[in-house]
């Protein structure tokens, strides 16, 4: 759990992270899907727990999350401005 996360002063770096275990590549990046549910592998997307933020990382398929990032005390729904692929890091 990061408990001092900081709004565009901190970033969540995944470059060491595959995102789509299903490829014999190791360097595949995720998509972001913002607070959208996953509906494939190599997605990332939040959900709000209270006032925590968890940020869910998906690499085997639409099924759910393999691992997950909560932010404490960290309110992001109205902070998501990016989308899209990104290169395995980003800032909430």
């Amino acid at each position: 759990m990061i408990t001092d996360f900081g709004h565009l002063a901190d970033v969540i770096n995944l470059v060491d992270i595959d995102a789509k275990t299903s490829t014999s590549a190791t360097d595949d990046v995720f998509f972001f899907r913002r607070m959208l549910a996953f509906d494939a592998e190599d997605q990332v997307h939040v959900v709000q727990s209270g006032i925590n933020t968890i940020i869910l990382l998906n690499t085997t398929g639409p099924t759910g999350a393999e691992m997950s990032v909560p932010l404490e005390g960290f309110l992001a729904k109205r902070r998501l401005i990016y989308g899209g692929a990104f290169s395995n890091s980003f800032a909430v």
